[in-house]
């Protein structure tokens, strides 16, 4: 997982497989960007790279505590 900084956006690229012990770092991606206190006005996650996802990994219920 990679996150790019530009200007006016910030790219959160993922790639590989993601189960559900990848989503938590996915979640902690886009909470530290979300949080940020320049938050920028878009944010995009690029999945072009991604070759599978686990269902469970997209659900809320994999977010940590």
């Amino acid at each position: 997982m990679q996150v790019e900084s530009a200007p006016r956006s910030v790219v959160v690229r993922v790639g590989g497989e993601m189960d559900i012990d990848w989503a938590p770092l996915l979640y902690e991606a886009l909470e530290s960007v979300i949080t940020r206190p320049d938050c920028p006005g878009e944010i995009v996650v690029d999945l072009a790279e991604l070759t599978f996802c686990d269902p469970p990994a997209s659900t809320p219920s994999s977010r940590p505590a």
